[in-house]
């Protein structure tokens, strides 16, 4: 039924459990080749013989972790995916499928700082346990605190570290409450937080910091923090803010701009280090030349015998008789030959430790290990031709004049993301000064540069560009647009929008006006969930629905199958089929045949757009109460032309009722306002022209009306907000963030306005950075906590299912630590989940 958004009240209590471990054991030394010694033996004889756990481990796609405690697996709950205490162990089974293929799984055993050799131990020995349930299938890796693998990093929309861990059988931990804590945020191509002493000497002006005082969170900003930097430390603020309610009074500092009050908190200021003192943000990418080993037996004698190292290393040097070991610079990674001989298999990770040990390595560095067939794309990718590093120039980056060459090589989308990463200069990721700068990087010649000269490959068509810096797309755009050496704004709106999970992929276009290269807009391929259903047959579907509904009865199944199955176009061919040839309107049809939720869905599926939106309007404002909630994800997410089809067709199906007036008779204040100005359709399109004097104008009237008086002038602000195009709104929101570093735009919304007016502007602004983003989070707010907004739900889930749902379920786990399928089977019931979830692809 309908329910209004509100906020709920949450403990200011950190989670879990708190205080530090005595001890700080030697974890770089685990491995799962452990197995065998008399600790397995322990770990063997207090787990149980069939773990249950594991009975409903890797069934859909989606995350799913356990902490080790007291040799038991135990479930970590969903809201703190992404926490992790530096005293446990955890295994974290990451279910995922490829192109609509079979599920695969990647099982990652962390290890903490100040876990124990009993639950390290259990931890390493499970995950074999694991795999062996998934039938040998999983790719297994271990995870050391601070030396996380790739694959691990990618799962978390944020990695929080925390002091403290759970009670084991050898060690007790005492509870800790509620403090301050100072976390440190870190990294370019793959951002982390981590929790690090409350002091001064903690700083550095490379990074991003937050501190975290319960009800005040303050972020401050090293002199020379990275873009990805400054914008997941804002993400942490904001989650922060989100699991207290809102109540959270958050403040920005850049360092020597008024940051006294930061200093304070953390107990006095101090010296900072400097950025070089800090260390690099990508030290794993400054990669060492790739080597290639085998493990085998064949002579009797178990061997590890180098097979090459650097541009000799090719992946014909594999057969499925042997286990061989690669480092390609970052991590080492086994790979299991499905012929290789049982003690080959046994010893493989063993073997990988010491070869980091035999190499002087640390001991840290990420272990995987994967069997032939298993389809690790960072194995893989490592053998592609012209992978680049993302190191800054003149650390030993290699470039080339002709990027489209190397591309074109590439097999992977980690290959493709690495080539499209190669700059990083003095503007930052996302922000290109000087594109002949960056061609004559190592030699490179700036005239081989000519713009596309060949089809990009179909990975490096829909590389994400979040945290891996400007595109080589967006480069190409540029050059073509004039802007080598000019100046560019690379700025992906996703890239923007404080998350590093995945960006809405596709093509990047630049438009250009008075030689300003404006926002990338991404509009490339993203994935719907309903597709044209092929063959097709209108009278056939028209005649078996009709057959469905006829006579007592009603065959549901069909109803679903067929239209939760078929797109708009397919859909509206039906409707006039079922005319023709039975003279009987379908949507009434459905009306009398079924009931609730699911004949709410069936009607929307059989409607226009218009009338379809049209219909949700009308029911967020009749009756008692407003669904404000509806309100601001329908408006404040159409463009114009769809605004103007919905109001005549708002006229046209409640005739007396105009949409203006009713709303305007179930809203009030600037909240009122901002939904008028919307409705007046006066919105420029989102093809014009970007006007770079016009954007920082903008900026600096939303700076002067908002943050920088007492009191705030929300006429500018719905002005700017109900008028701009969403391309120009996104470039504000950046050239926002250059111009006034206490806040970002969204930030200063939450911080000067109030109720649904704020609201409803922070949904323009996310709607404009990244609208897959935005989607995925209405959906998750639609059932998140207590009852459902089923209203809300179902208009999200079919207007998207043909845009870009695939592309948020796939997202969803990352963002939210929750499988959008799981979220929605939980949440409802009978036909009306199985229409949703057909809707969902299943």
């Amino acid at each position: 039924g309908r329910r209004r958004e509100s906020s709920r009240k949450r403990s200011s209590k950190m989670a879990g459990r708190g205080g530090q471990k005595a001890r700080k054991y030697d974890v770089s030394n685990t491995n799962i080749g452990m197995l065998g010694t008399p600790l397995e033996k322990s770990v063997k004889a207090a787990a149980a013989a069939c773990e249950d756990q594991w009975r409903s481990a890797g069934k859909t796609e989606g995350l799913q972790i356990w902490r080790i405690e007291q040799f038991k697996v135990v479930p970590w709950p969903k809201d703190k995916f992404g926490k992790f205490y530096s005293g446990d162990s955890y295994i974290v089974l990451n279910t995922f499928r490829k192109s609509g293929g079979a599920l695969q799984w990647n099982a990652h055993f962390w290890i903490g700082d100040h876990s124990s050799q009993d639950e390290y131990g259990t931890a390493a020995y499970k995950t074999v346990e694991l795999d062996d349930y998934l039938g040998g299938a999983a790719t297994q890796y271990r995870e050391v605190q601070g030396n996380e693998s790739r694959a691990f990093l990618k799962l978390f929309k944020q990695l929080i570290i925390m002091e403290g861990g759970a009670d084991t059988g050898f060690n007790h931990v005492r509870p800790l409450d509620y403090r301050a804590r100072l976390l440190h945020v870190k990294g370019r191509m793959n951002v982390i937080v981590r929790e690090v002493p409350l002091t001064f000497a903690s700083l550095n002006s490379g990074d991003s910091f937050v501190y975290d005082g319960g009800l005040q969170v303050f972020v401050w900003h090293g002199k020379e923090a990275a873009p990805m930097e400054k914008t997941k430390a804002a993400a942490v603020a904001q989650a922060v803010s989100d699991e207290r309610g809102g109540k959270v009074n958050r403040v920005i500092f850049a360092e020597g701009d008024k940051d006294d009050e930061f200093f304070r908190a953390i107990g006095g200021r101090g010296p900072v280090k400097s950025s070089a003192e800090g260390g690099s943000d990508d030290a794993a990418v400054a990669a060492r030349p790739r080597v290639l080993l085998k493990v085998s037996d064949a002579s009797g004698k178990l061997q590890m015998t180098e097979l090459g190292r650097g541009p000799t290393v090719r992946r014909d040097m594999l057969t499925s008789h042997d286990v061989y070991i690669l480092d390609d610079g970052v991590e080492v990674m086994v790979w299991v030959g499905k012929a290789a001989s049982k003690e080959e298999r046994k010893q493989s990770l063993s073997m990988a430790a010491k070869y980091l040990q035999t190499s002087n390595l640390p001991m840290t560095t990420p272990i995987s290990s994967c069997m032939e067939g298993g389809d690790n794309e960072i194995f893989e990718s490592a053998f592609e031709q012209g992978v680049l590093s993302t190191a800054r120039p003149g650390t030993g980056v290699k470039f080339t004049g002709n990027i489209d060459t190397i591309r074109g090589k590439q097999t992977t989308k980690q290959a493709a993301d690495s080539v499209s990463a190669t700059y990083a200069g003095s503007g930052g990721p996302g922000h290109a000064t000087d594109f002949d700068a960056v061609y004559s990087q190592q030699g490179a010649d700036p005239a081989a540069w000519k713009g596309r000269s060949k089809p990009e490959s179909e990975y490096a068509q829909s590389l994400s560009s979040t945290s891996r810096g400007i595109g080589a797309a967006a480069v190409a755009g540029a050059a073509v647009a004039g802007a080598a050496g000019a100046g560019a704004a690379g700025a992906v709106g996703s890239a923007a929008s404080a998350s590093t999970s995945p960006a809405k992929p596709g093509r990047a276009e630049s438009v250009t006006k008075g030689g300003y290269a404006g926002p990338v807009i991404w509009n490339g391929p993203l994935k719907a969930t309903v597709e044209t259903a092929s063959p097709f047959d209108a009278k056939a579907d028209a005649a078996a629905l009709r057959k469905a509904m006829k006579g007592l009865g009603t065959n549901e199944d069909t109803l679903i199958n067929i239209l939760c199955r078929r797109t708009l176009k397919q859909r509206m061919a039906i409707r006039e089929a079922f005319k023709a040839h039975f003279m009987r309107d379908l949507e009434k049809d459905l009306a009398s045949e079924t009931s609730g939720n699911f004949c709410r869905v069936l009607k929307a599926l059989v409607r226009q757009p218009a009338d379809r939106d049209a219909k949700f309007l009308r029911n967020a404002v009749k009756g008692m109460g407003t669904d404000d909630t509806l309100l601001i994800e329908l408006l404040c997410s159409k463009d114009t032309a769809s605004l103007r089809e919905i109001k005549t067709a708002y006229q046209r199906m409640f005739p007396g009722h105009d949409l203006e007036k009713d709303i305007a008779g179930d809203t009030s204040g600037d909240y009122k306002k901002l939904l008028m100005a919307i409705l007046e359709c006066k919105r420029e399109d989102s093809h014009t022209m970007l006007n770079q004097t016009l954007i920082e104008a903008d900026a600096r009237a939303l700076y002067k009306a908002g943050e920088a008086r007492l009191g705030t002038d929300e006429d500018t602000f719905i002005e700017i907000f109900a008028r701009r195009s969403m391309p120009h709104i996104m470039a504000v929101c950046d050239a926002y963030q250059r111009l006034y570093s206490k806040h970002d735009l969204r930030e200063a919304v939450a911080s000067e306005m109030s109720f649904n007016f704020r609201v409803a502007l922070q949904a323009i602004i996310d709607v404009a950075r990244s609208p897959v983003h935005f989607f995925a989070r209405r959906l998750y707010r639609s059932m998140e906590g207590l009852g459902t907004h089923d209203l809300g739900l179902i208009f999200l889930i079919i207007d998207r299912c043909e845009v870009d749902l695939g592309t948020i379920r796939e997202m969803f786990p990352t963002l939210y630590g929750k499988n959008l399928v799981d979220m929605v089977r939980e949440d409802t019931s009978g036909d009306y989940r199985k229409a949703l979830l057909a809707l969902l692809g299943f």
